[in-house]
């Protein structure tokens, strides 16, 4: 999930997809620290509208919540990232 999780936040849209086809059951996944936030949150928090998107389509649960009680969209308002909301 470490790797997931990196590309995730750092925007590499190639290689979440390729990890994905592998490994689906990770679009779920996450962190194992003290936030527990999903890739989807960590992504939409760093402003990674197209893996927020590819996430989505491959079944992300955008409801989830990290320990706070934050939400993706949450994250990303906060943030000030308004194009990825528009992935909701």
């Amino acid at each position: 999930i470490r790797q997931l999780s990196e590309a995730c936040s750092s925007g590499r849209v190639e290689e979440v997809a390729t990890m994905l086809a592998s490994h689906p059951q990770l679009v779920n996944g996450r962190r194992a620290d003290q936030r527990r936030q999903t890739v989807l949150m960590l992504a939409a928090e760093a402003g990674q509208g197209e893996v927020v998107r590819l996430l989505l389509e491959k079944g992300a649960n955008a409801n989830l919540m990290d320990k706070d009680k934050q939400t993706a969209l949450m994250l990303a308002a906060a943030g000030g990232h308004v194009q990825v909301r528009q992935y909701r």
